[in-house]
This record gives structure tokens, C-alpha cells and sequence, in this order.
């Protein structure tokens, strides 16, 4: 019989039966997933994270990651691309989008914001994965294949099927209620296919990961002990690191993964390399990068002693590992949605709040969605009769009104916006911005149905 250790708690009220009897027929392979979470607005507004935040972890990805070759990077949200390629030199662009070719940064999900699943409207959901997906293609050349949503407050049936038809195969997945992941860790299913409740045969599946800790940051997804994973925050410490440091820290992490892999089949893991809004400073891409690289290869130099090899990957490296260790078709399916949230062990503190709160911007956000799709058909009919050379600085105009408006309700639909779970000024911020693309879309509309009248008018005298 496997030995069953005692229940190791990670956070407060949290916690597994982790099976100490693994198999040591071959190593562990452990990818590293450096990563920043940026959210476009939150305990600040959008811009304000930009300014302080975003440009200098986007700035220091180009920089470090083109110095270090073996690190790698992921990212979600266009929007901050978008922000940022409006300002970037040539030379900044083309390096940026030559490492997402190589795919040593690779692009996530790719919609303009990481959309809320619950309050959000479908066609919302499309239309801001489409903006992003449209930015990318244009501006890189790129389309994402992996969807990696791991800070939304539960997750629908429906976007599964969504990113598969967006031609993502692969998605990640966190907030799930801790009962339900504790389930999943009794049958060491953390992967699973997901499937429509109608698709009899499957053919929509998307192979799903479930990080089993309750965040995905550098200092709880290594195993069940925060205290170990903290180890890597080594920006975060003042002395140097010593081979008997290494020696120390290797052996402590190397258990915490052992242990975070026995919850699964499959024997690779992906253990996060960062926070929220991480590598913003020179010192932490430093710091993180050399005392990372020095683990890396102190681990790998001694793998028939500890039986684990380590990398830096992405997502993408992560799902290729798992689809060649074992066939999709094995693995178990999985029907329906992980509502409501609950993050407590007996699941009593459901995450049922923001589907009300802050009804009146939740409001707003409908209505610009019914104006946005109006102003969009009304200028398509305005346009196919206009002739072509006319009117070219209104329609550019009345062009980037649309553009706006469309990307003002793109950002609405973030996990913290449309949820209203951010801070009264962002909140303040997100009704401004709605309320400005209101009234673009009204004055679109007033042009367009004008100019058709005018013109009809004209073509009957």
C-alpha cells in the first residue's frame, strides 16, 4: 500500500492527502513558467498601471529576455500591448515580435483583457477576443493556441467552447471551488478534456490543466509549503546565494514538487515564476533569472540523485509535454461549470457577490453593448453606399469613434470591471470610458442614418 502522508497544509484551511510513493522510473520534469500578471485596472485605473507598472515590465521583457536565452516569458492581455506598441521604438517592435515568433514569449489567450465568465454577455466575450486576436495578426503575425484564465472568479461551459473555435486547444484554469479540487486530486485527474454537454463525440474537447493551489505566483504554486516556495522569491533577499544554499534550497523544492506531482498522473509540473505586476525592475529579472539558472543547473547536474529535471517554459511547452506523455484521448472528460466560487474547504464562502454588485456600471455595459453592435451595422450599411474617395476624413473619423467604443466595452469586460471588485476610482475610470463611447456611438449612429437618408434622398430626386 503507498504511503499516505499526513495532510500537509499550504494556506490556512487548505489542504491535501499527498501520496509520498511516486513512481522514480523516470525523472520528474519540472518547467518554470516565468509570468506577469498585469490587470488593466484594479487597485489602480488602466493607465495608471501602465505608467507605473506595465511599460517597465514590457521595457525589461524585451531588454532581458533578448540577454537571457534560456528564459522565457507569457502573456495575456493585448490591450497593454496595444498601449505599448503605440509608443515603442521600430527596433523595440520588431524585437518584441520576433521573441513571440520564436516562441519564447508566447501569447495567451490573446483578447484584449482576460474577460469575467459569469457577468459577461457571450457576445462581449467574442467581440474582445476578437479585437485581440485582430491586433495580433496585424501587428505580429500571431495566433494563440493555448488560453491561460487563471484569476477569474469561477468558469462557464461556454468559453471552452469559445477558445476552441478561436483555435486555442489547451487551457488553464484556477479558481475552482477547493472541495472540487480536492476531489480531483483524490483521482489525480488535474487534467482533464472538457466537453459540451451536447457534443456527443467530443469533437469540441479542449484538453484543460487545473492549477491545484489557490493562486498561481512564485511563492505557493511550487508545492504545498509557502515557506519552501518563498525560496525563489530571491529578489526578495539580501545575501548571496552559496552552494550550500543551493544544496539546502534544492532539496526542500525538489520535495514540494515531488508532492505536487502526486496529485497527478503525469510526471511534469508547472510551477509559476512570479506575481502580479513582476518584472517591473532590473533587480528582479536579474535576481530571478541568474539564482533560477543556478538552481536549474545545480538540480539538473545531480538528476539521478534527486529525479527531476528543470526548465524554463511556456504554456506551450507545458501542454506538449503532457499531449506526448499521454494520449488525449485517455484522459477523463468533464462536463459543465465550475459556479459558484467558493475558496474555503467546506465551501461556505461562495464568490456570489459581483454578479450584483455594482449594477448600475453593469447596466451601462449592456447598453454600449447594444450601441456598439447598432452604430456597427449602421455604418456598414452607411459605408456600402457611400462612394469610395468621399467623406474620407469623416468615415476615419467616425472610424476610430467605432474603434474606441468597441475596445472602451473590451475593457469593461475584465474580471475586475464588469465584476465591479475594483477600487471606487477604477470603477470611476471604467464609467467614464463607457460613458464616452455612449455618446461615440450615438453621434456614429446620427451621422450614418443621416448621411443614408441624404443619400437616398438624393439618388430619388
Amino acid at each position: 500500500m503507498p504511503e499516505i502522508l499526513n495532510k500537509v497544509q499550504y494556506e490556512k484551511g487548505r489542504s491535501y492527502d499527498y501520496d509520498r510513493s511516486a513512481d522514480n522510473s523516470s525523472y520528474l520534469d519540472v518547467i518554470i513558467l516565468p509570468q506577469s500578471h498585469n490587470d488593466p485596472g484594479w487597485l489602480m485605473p488602466f493607465e495608471a498601471y501602465y505608467k507605473n507598472k506595465t511599460v517597465n515590465i514590457l521595457d525589461n521583457t524585451v531588454k532581458y529576455l533578448t540577454m537571457y536565452s534560456k528564459m522565457t516569458m507569457i502573456w495575456p492581455e493585448v490591450i497593454f500591448l496595444d498601449r505599448w506598441w503605440r509608443e515603442a521604438s521600430t527596433d523595440s517592435r520588431q524585437t518584441l515580435k520576433a521573441l513571440i515568433e520564436s516562441g519564447r514569449l508566447e501569447i495567451v489567450s490573446g483578447g484584449w483583457v482576460s474577460p469575467d465568465e459569469a457577468t459577461s454577455h457571450y457576445y462581449t466575450v467574442l467581440d474582445q477576443l476578437i479585437e485581440g486576436h485582430q491586433w495580433l495578426r496585424k501587428n505580429i503575425g500571431v495566433q494563440p493556441v493555448n488560453t491561460w484564465p487563471l484569476d477569474q472568479f469561477g468558469y462557464s461551459s461556454s468559453l471552452p467552447y469559445i477558445w476552441k473555435k478561436a483555435g486555442m486547444n489547451n487551457l488553464g484554469i484556477m479558481r475552482v471551488t477547493q472541495n472540487v479540487k480536492s476531489y480531483f486530486a483524490r483521482h489525480k485527474i488535474m487534467n482533464f478534456r472538457w466537453r459540451q454537454p451536447w457534443d456527443l463525440n467530443g469533437d469540441n474537447d479542449i484538453l484543460c490543466y487545473v492549477e491545484p493551489y489557490r493562486w498561481f505566483v512564485t511563492d505557493v504554486s511550487c508545492g504545498p509549503s509557502t515557506v519552501i516556495c518563498n525560496s525563489l522569491l530571491f529578489h526578495k533577499k539580501s545575501e548571496r546565494t552559496t552552494m550550500p544554499m543551493l544544496n539546502r534550497i534544492s532539496e526542500n523544492l525538489v520535495e514540494q514538487f515531488k508532492l505536487k506531482a502526486s496529485l497527478n498522473k503525469q510526471k511534469v509540473i508547472v510551477v509559476a515564476l512570479g506575481n502580479d505586476f513582476a518584472y517591473d525592475t532590473v533587480k528582479e529579472w536579474r535576481a530571478q533569472y541568474n539564482n533560477v539558472t543556478a538552481l536549474i543547473n545545480y538540480v539538473n547536474d545531480r538528476k539521478s540523485q534527486f529525479g527531476v529535471t528543470m526548465r524554463f517554459g511556456t504554456v506551450k511547452d507545458y501542454f506538449n509535454t503532457i499531449r506526448h506523455l499521454q494520449e488525449t484521448d485517455s484522459y477523463k472528460t468533464l462536463s459543465g461549470d465550475f459556479f459558484t466560487y467558493a475558496e474555503d474547504d467546506m465551501g461556505t464562502e461562495y464568490w456570489s457577490g459581483y454578479f450584483t454588485t455594482r449594477a448600475f456600471d453593469k447596466r451601462i455595459g449592456r447598453t454600449l453593448m447594444e450601441h456598439v453592435r447598432s452604430a456597427e451595422i449602421l455604418t456598414a450599411f452607411a459605408l456600402s453606399r457611400t462612394d469610395k474617395g468621399s467623406d474620407d476624413e469623416m468615415v476615419v473619423s467616425m472610424l476610430k469613434e467605432l474603434e474606441y467604443a468597441r475596445q472602451a466595452l473590451a475593457l469593461f469586460q475584465h474580471h475586475d470591471a464588469i465584476t465591479g471588485t475594483s477600487t471606487h476610482s477604477t470603477a470611476t475610470d471604467y464609467r467614464k470610458r463607457l460613458h464616452i463611447a455612449l455618446i461615440s456611438c450615438g453621434r456614429i449612429m446620427t451621422h450614418t442614418i443621416r448621411k443614408s437618408f441624404s443619400q437616398r434622398h438624393n439618388s430619388t430626386t
